[in-house]
Formats: C-alpha cells, sequence, structure tokens
C-alpha cells in the first residue's frame, strides 16, 4: 500500500463533540478515523496520507468522487451512506475499511463514544458472511462478551424485532411491510403470541404503521427499554437483520434471521416455516468473528486493531 485516506466528519452532536487544549472541537468519529489512518500509515509506512471532509465529499458528483477515491489503496471512513461512492464500493470492496457502531456490549440510546467496543470491518459494514470471513476458532486475548441471564423456559411469545426505516441493514425493504407479511408467514405455524419490538431509535412519524400491526390477533407492542426483558417472555426471536438476534443467542433464545445482511444468517435458522424446530447453533464462530470486529479506543491507537484487521485483507 502506498497511499491512505480517511473522511471524516467536521461537526457531531453534542454528546460526540471532543475538545482540544485550545477548545477546537471535532467529532469522536472524526478522532477515531484520523487515528486508524495514521496508525495504518505508521505500521505500513505509508507516506502518503491524506484527509478528505464528509462534506466535500458528499458534495462531489458519483463520477468526481469515483475518479477521487482511485487515487488511495485504502479508504477508512463510519459506515456506508454517501449515494456517490456506493457503487464505487460496491466494485472496490477490498480498499475500504469502515468504522461501525458496535454490536456487543451495544447501547442503542448511547452515542458512540459511550460504547465500549468500536466495530471495524473490512470491504463491507454490514453481515454478510461475516463469520465465514472473521472466525479464527478463537476468541482474540483480552476481549469481553457481556453476560445475560439464563433465558426463562417457560416463555412461550415469539419476539419480531423490526429495524430503523432507510438503514443500510434493511434498505430498500421497509420494514413494516416485512414486518406484516412475517407475522402472516407466523400465523401458518404457530397461533402463540407475538411481541412486537420496534427499533427505539424509530421515528414518530411510522408510530400509526406500528398501530396497524395491532390489528393482528394475539400481537402486541412491546413497551419495554431493555430487549433483555422481552427477552425473558420470549421462546424465539425473528429478525430481518437486527443486531438483536446476536442478544438473542447470547440469551440462549433460538434466532430466525431472513437477510444475508445479518450477522447470525451463517449459523441460525433463515425461513419461518422452521419456527416449531429451532435450536440453539454453536455461538464459537460467531464468537471469534465478534471479537476479531470490535476494538477499545486503546487498540485502535495501540495498533492492536490494525494488526487483526489486516490479516483479513
Amino acid at each position: 500500500m502506498n497511499s491512505i485516506l480517511g473522511i471524516v466528519k467536521e461537526y457531531s452532536r453534542v454528546e460526540e463533540t471532543l475538545y482540544s487544549p485550545d477548545l477546537k472541537s471535532f467529532s469522536f468519529k472524526h478522532f477515531c478515523i484520523v487515528n486508524l489512518v495514521v496508525n495504518i500509515a505508521k505500521i505500513e509506512s505509508i507516506k502518503k496520507i491524506e484527509f478528505i471532509l464528509l462534506n466535500d465529499f458528499k458534495n462531489m458528483t458519483q463520477t468526481a468522487a469515483e475518479k477521487f477515491l482511485d487515487k488511495y489503496d485504502l479508504i477508512v471512513q463510519y459506515s456506508n451512506k454517501y449515494e456517490n461512492s456506493q457503487n464505487y464500493i460496491s466494485k472496490n470492496k477490498e480498499k475500504f475499511i469502515f468504522i461501525e457502531a458496535p454490536v456487543v456490549f451495544r447501547s442503542v440510546n448511547k452515542s458512540l463514544i459511550s460504547q465500549k467496543y468500536l466495530r471495524i470491518m473490512h470491504g463491507d459494514h454490514l453481515g454478510r458472511n461475516y463469520i465465514k470471513k472473521y472466525n479464527r476458532d478463537l476468541v482474540r486475548s483480552n476481549f469481553q462478551f457481556p453476560f445475560f441471564e439464563k433465558k426463562n423456559d417457560k416463555g412461550e411469545s415469539i419476539l419480531l424485532i423490526n429495524q430503523m426505516v432507510n438503514d443500510s441493514a434493511i434498505r430498500p425493504i421497509d420494514p413494516y411491510i416485512w414486518a406484516n407479511d412475517v407475522v402472516k408467514e407466523i400465523r401458518k405455524y404457530s397461533d402463540n403470541k407475538i411481541i412486537f419490538r420496534d427499533h427505539p431509535l424509530q421515528k414518530e412519524k411510522y408510530l400509526d404503521e406500528k398501530k396497524k400491526l395491532i390489528n393482528n390477533e394475539n400481537l402486541y407492542l412491546s413497551d419495554n427499554d431493555k430487549i433483555e426483558d422481552d427477552l425473558l417472555q420470549t421462546k424465539c426471536c425473528v429478525t430481518f437483520s437486527s443486531g438483536s438476534a446476536i442478544e438473542s443467542l447470547f440469551a440462549q433464545i433460538p434466532v430466525i434471521a431472513t437477510d444475508k445482511r445479518s450477522f447470525v444468517y451463517e449459523i441460525v435458522e433463515n425461513k419461518i416455516s422452521s419456527i416449531n424446530k429451532l435450536e440453539i447453533p454453536d455461538l464459537n464462530p460467531l464468537k471469534s468473528a465478534l471479537s476479531f470486529t470490535h476494538y477499545s479506543l486503546n487498540e485502535i491507537l495501540d495498533g492492536t486493531c490494525w494488526r487483526n484487521i489486516k490479516k483479513f485483507i
């Protein structure tokens, strides 16, 4: 590698803002990207190190953006949400490192700066072939997993977990249409109570869509803040590609994941027709993959992150 680019944010929400000694503010995401880029360049002896502000990059046409990205061997950015580069990324995955919110020790209602780990992935920020790529048949040293209470063996409900409208983990599917279709499919095989858990950050304007689901017999909306409280009533979890499937499995609740973008798709059932014969898979490959894609800020700064991630490139 001869060149590396970091795409950085010049602004942030208050809860994700850091300050330098001279009281200049900057984004925590910016801080993480800059330090990962500099760390990679140092370890790999890369001399061409450049950064571009996110707004400047987003203002480029698709053609200009692709021509610009062609100049670099490796590109580090937060998530994959920029329309002018998505086609380029799909054709040049090997050039991209993504920083993302974690799916281990995650707290949906807290800012990125408050999370225990950051998720660092190569080529794709979603779960396609996730375990096949990142499983090394061991959990990396010093990595910790959260503790979950053992499941309530008397739970009889089916937990249906929804996702955010327009999120890259479900787009172009409308999550409410998906949920309605899944309810109809479940009813072919089970009359058990269904608990619908919407994404906690879903916008209020979709409240009517949520209420429409109540028209289905024996379906109830969850009002629990924590997913653990829903899992206590649950015999199985159904999701499109939500990271909550991981929490469900750790709590010994079997899962159906219907889309390949799910981090657990490779080890769980994928069809609703299997809902009455679900089992907990071997979680060791998943745990290995999770450990090699989640890093603390200190591990980004000390090189641990890059020394591991480069093994998957």
